[in-house]
């Protein structure tokens, strides 16, 4: 497996940034055939011996790697907003920090305001969604329901919850959980898509090894987060294609976040548990 060749470091505060590019291929494709998008360099390799991933971007529509972002020692790094130029990072720490990447090379752009970001980029969806006069309630610990707005009256109620609280993924006209049968009677847990208006079930999938879960939606693509990222088509289930870096021996660095412009899906890691693990 090659390693990605570093074309440029870049000093930002306390941390050293390297900024690696490695072209990979990939191929897009529909249907069952769960299309692999080319796998090196696993995250753990990503980067220089002391250094983690802090965002991946890949090719959107065929998975091609395209460049990864890295900080010395590692840290719980999260994708805020994403535009044509520009990629909004959020680090945990005593104070949250905010910085900007390019969004064609992942050069470190510098730190930035959370009202530097426009009102057309995609951001990351803190809660949950309302259309038709539908608004959409759950967590982790709470029931999953859609709400007449004005009335207050449930219109529908079914099985699943949301990544976390403050992560959810919808659009497309539907709602993506994690779902499961309460009766026991199916095994195991699943993505459920559920129509936001009516409640209906539009599909249901699961990967046939390990777990993924529904970070984010836009457009017509639903990003899932495991060891590894599905790209998943939010009409019907279809994987799109996905990564194949299955899980690594410690668990870190590990996918944590997902946002996309036109061209590219950025990935952001982390090294360090979050308060929902």
């Amino acid at each position: 497996m090659r390693r990605p060749v570093v074309v440029s470091t870049v000093a930002l505060a306390l941390s050293l940034w390297v900024v690696a590019a490695c072209g990979s291929g990939g191929s897009a494709g529909s249907g069952a055939e769960q299309v692999t998008a080319a796998s090196d360099p696993v995250p753990a390799a990503m980067c220089e011996p002391g250094s983690s991933p802090v965002v991946a971007a890949y090719d959107i529509d065929t998975g091609a790697f395209r460049w990864v972002a890295c900080a010395e020692g590692g840290g719980m790094f999260l994708a805020a907003a994403a535009t044509a130029n520009q990629v909004w990072v959020e680090q945990a720490g005593a104070t949250t920090r905010r910085f900007v990447l390019d969004a064609t090379t992942g050069a470190v752009a510098g730190d930035a305001d959370a009202a530097d970001v426009p009102d057309d980029a995609d951001y990351r969806t803190k809660g949950p969604p309302t259309l038709d006069g539908v608004h959409v309630r759950g967590g982790q610990d709470d029931p999953l329901m859609g709400v007449d707005r004005t009335t207050g009256e449930v219109v529908w109620q079914a099985e699943g919850h949301p990544y976390y609280d403050d992560v959810w993924a919808y659009g497309d006209g539907a709602v993506f959980v994690d779902a499961w049968d309460p009766t026991g009677t199916t095994p195991g847990s699943w993505i459920a898509a559920y129509e936001i208006v009516s409640g209906a079930e539009r599909w249901r999938w699961s990967p046939d090894v390990g777990y993924a879960s529904p970070w984010h939606a836009t457009g017509e693509r639903l990003f899932a987060l495991g060891a590894d990222l599905w790209v998943i088509a939010t009409s019907d289930g279809t994987v799109m294609w996905h990564t194949s870096y299955a899980p690594s021996a410690t668990g870190y660095p590990r996918m944590f976040g997902a946002l996309a412009n036109d061209d590219s899906v950025f990935v952001s890691f982390t090294t360090e548990a979050s308060g929902g693990d």
